[in-house]
C-alpha cells in the first residue's frame, strides 16, 4: 500500500469519519464533542516536514542559503568602504559598528529560521502520534456504537448497554479532552516561533536601509542617505564650478 492511504492526515479523516458515525448512532453529547475534538486535530504532517527545508539553512539540513551569502556580501561592502572609500575622521568605526550589528541580526535571522524548522519536525512528530491516539478513540466509539446498537435491539439490556455506554464515553472524554489542550497549546507556540522569524526578517530587510552614515565618498560618487526617505543610496559629487558635473578627481568631500 502507498503512503498516501496511511498518512497521517488520512488517518485523520478516517478516525473523523469513524467518530462522526459513532456519534450519530450513540446520540450522545459527549460522544458529539469527542468527534468534534478529532476533527480539530487534522492536520498534515507531511506537509510539514517537506515545510521545514525551506526554512532551515544550508548546513543545517535545509535549502536556505541566502543569508550566508548575504552576510558574505555585507562583509565584503564592510572590506570595500574600508579600503576604497575616504572618509572623516572616526566616520568608518561609526558606519563598521551599524554593519557589525546588522550581520550580528542576520546571524540571529538564520538561528530562529533553523527553530522554525526545528518545530515543524517536532509537528510532524506530534501529530503522528495524535493521529494514532485519534483513530484508536474512534475505533472505541465504533465498539460503543455497536454497543448502543445492541441495546436498542435487546431491550431487556438496554440498560445495561446504555450505562456500559455513557462510562465509556466519559472515560474517554477525560482522556481526550487533555490532548486537545495540548494539541492547542503546541501549534499556539510553533505559530508564535514563525510570527518571530518572519517579523526578524522583515525588520533586517529594513535594517540596512535605514542606516544612517556619514558621507563616504568613491571618486565622483559618495554613499550617503537619500534626503526623502533616509535609505542608504550612492550620490554623484557634483562641482558648481563644471556646471553641475561630477568633479571627477579622486579623494572629492561632500563634507
Amino acid at each position: 500500500m502507498s503512503e498516501s492511504l496511511f498518512g497521517t492526515r488520512n488517518r485523520f479523516f478516517l478516525a473523523a469519519a469513524l467518530a462522526t458515525y459513532a456519534a450519530a448512532v450513540i446520540r450522545r453529547p459527549l460522544a458529539f464533542s469527542i468527534a468534534a475534538g478529532i476533527g480539530l486535530t487534522i492536520a498534515d504532517s507531511d506537509q510539514m516536514r517537506a515545510a521545514k527545508v525551506p526554512w532551515k539553512t544550508k548546513q543545517n539540513g535545509g535549502d536556505t542559503q541566502e543569508i550566508d551569502q548575504l552576510m558574505n556580501d555585507v562583509n565584503k561592502l564592510k572590506d570595500d568602504l574600508k579600503n576604497k572609500a575616504h572618509w572623516e575622521a572616526g566616520s568608518f568605526e561609526l558606519v563598521s559598528g551599524q554593519i557589525d550589528e546588522y550581520i550580528k541580526q542576520a546571524k540571529n535571522m538564520a538561528g530562529q529560521r533553523d527553530v522554525v524548522g526545528d518545530n515543524l519536525d517536532a509537528s510532524a512528530k506530534h501529530y503522528d502520534m495524535v493521529s494514532w491516539i485519534a483513530l484508536s478513540i474512534a475505533g472505541v466509539m465504533a465498539t460503543l456504537a455497536t454497543l448502543s446498537l445492541m441495546g436498542k435491539i435487546n431491550l431487556a439490556a438496554a440498560v445495561a448497554t446504555q450505562a456500559a455506554t455513557n462510562a465509556g464515553l466519559q472515560g474517554l472524554w477525560e482522556r481526550f479532552k487533555p490532548l486537545l489542550m495540548k494539541v492547542a497549546v503546541f501549534a499556539g507556540a510553533t505559530y508564535g516561533v514563525y510570527q518571530l522569524a518572519s517579523l526578524t526578517s522583515q525588520q533586517l530587510a529594513m535594517k540596512f536601509q535605514d542606516m544612517k552614515i556619514p558621507t563616504a565618498t568613491f571618486g565622483a560618487t559618495a554613499l550617503g542617505n537619500d534626503a526623502k526617505s533616509g535609505a542608504v543610496t550612492p550620490v554623484a559629487i557634483k562641482d558648481p564650478a563644471m556646471g553641475g558635473l561630477p568633479d571627477l578627481s579622486a579623494g572629492t568631500s561632500l563634507v
